[in-house]
């Protein structure tokens, strides 16, 4: 849960993050901002900034921040059962920073994540791709996947199909995916 307060907070540290990087969001963008902790009150840790800039049945557009080394824990996009659709592919372009992405596939050799101790069982795909400036990624529908910001966070724009949020699937069942704010 986040206060009103922790609420704002966030919300003017993102807003300045963007502006500092000469990035616009319109009005109606700031008032589509999602703070998320997860659920589980370490927003500095697990938690993501997230402006929804545009949002049909079929494309959504999203730009992400992430503070340093904050975590957006491990998760997967699914099929909509209600919609009989696959599950959201989502492409990651980095604006500014550096993000570690971690997915399925053969485990690295290097690792850069940082993962409080008490929460590295609920991480369980480790390929590592590291992303700066100008670069991107896709990730594919049923792919488990978490990602960090590096040492001086991070901006994303997302770019993928019909999302739900709260159709995401993570391994930690503690999460709770829409924030809730008291």
């Amino acid at each position: 849960m986040i206060s009103k307060e922790e609420f704002s907070k966030y919300k003017r540290q993102a807003l300045k993050i963007l502006r500092k990087n000469r990035i616009y969001i319109s009005k109606d963008e700031i008032k589509n901002i999602e703070i998320a902790d997860f659920g589980l009150n370490k927003i500095r840790v697990f938690g993501l900034q997230t402006f929804v800039l545009i949002k049909t049945e079929k494309v959504c557009l999203k730009i992400i921040v992430l503070f340093p080394y904050q975590i957006c824990p491990e998760h997967k996009h699914s099929r909509i059962l209600a919609d009989k659709q696959e599950g959201k592919e989502e492409s990651l372009r980095i604006l500014n920073g550096t993000l570690f992405l971690y997915k399925e596939g053969t485990p690295s050799n290097s690792s850069k994540y940082r993962i409080p101790e008490e929460k590295k069982d609920y991480f369980t795909v480790f390929s590592e791709n590291v992303l700066e400036k100008g670069m991107k990624l896709t990730i594919e529908p049923d792919t488990w996947h978490w990602f960090q910001a590096g040492p001086r966070g991070v901006i994303i724009e997302n770019i993928s199909t019909k999302t739900i949020d709260e159709e995401d699937l993570f391994i930690d069942p503690n999460i709770i995916r829409i924030p809730k704010i008291i």
